[in-house]
């Protein structure tokens, strides 16, 4: 099964996955990494170096990372240019992770995976009452 990590700034990514987890239930294979105020990028990208092989099963891994640009998603950018079985998507919110912990299946590619999370994050995102 593809493994999943999700990145951000301070504690945001574990809060998203305490909440998908409330709702639907704990994942298998998931992570979570956020840089913390003050935190050197080389000591982030350490502990997001092991999240990804924590997750990693030989299927590859989706990360997540919750900002465009940021160090979160910068990192992720590099590893992935290391690792050709890592995709990364930015914006990283709760629709794609209740997605991620409902539907990803054992057999699912990580091509299919990442549209799918797009798809999920993008139709998540409405103007409420219109």
């Amino acid at each position: 099964m593809v493994g999943a990590v999700i990145a951000s700034h301070g504690g945001l990514a574990d809060a998203l996955i305490k909440s998908a987890g409330m709702l639907v239930g704990e994942a298998e294979q998931v992570a979570a990494a956020g840089i913390l105020p003050g935190e050197a990028p080389q000591e982030f990208e350490e502990r997001l170096r092991a999240a990804i092989k924590r997750v990693d099963a030989g299927d590859g891994v989706i990360a997540l990372a919750d900002l465009y640009g940021g160090t979160p998603n910068n990192i992720l950018y590099r590893l992935a240019h290391e690792e050709t079985n890592i995709r990364v998507i930015t914006g990283a919110n709760l629709p794609m992770l209740l997605y991620l912990f409902t539907e990803r299946q054992p057999g699912t590619k990580l091509e299919e995976l990442a549209g799918a999370l797009l798809a999920a994050g993008r139709d998540g995102i409405a103007e409420f009452g219109k």
